[in-house]
């Protein structure tokens, strides 16, 4: 039987709880809240301009639903190399 070594591992108590926010990044997502409104806006007004490009247009379009719909899932067959996207929630 293997000798189990005194560091590294998982240890009971350990880690971050369950439902814990991540105060590294809690300032960094409060500050960037206060510019949701104008940068859906932003993606807004790109998607309509008509000198914008398609390509532009349509990420602009995708970032959109991703954010009202939620993100589509995909199951990726790396034998394959498929992404199979499943319809939007």
């Amino acid at each position: 039987m293997r000798q189990q070594s005194k560091r590294g591992g998982k240890r009971p108590g350990s880690g971050r709880k369950p439902g814990a926010k991540n105060k590294s990044t809690m300032a960094l997502k409060e500050f960037a809240g206060q510019y949701s409104e104008e940068a859906i806006q932003t993606l807004v007004d790109a998607m309509r301009d008509p000198e914008t490009p398609v390509a532009v247009k349509v990420q602009a379009a995708y970032k959109l639903l991703d954010r009202s719909h939620g993100a589509v899932g995909c199951s990726y067959r790396a034998s394959r190399g498929q992404c199979n996207g499943d319809s939007l929630g």
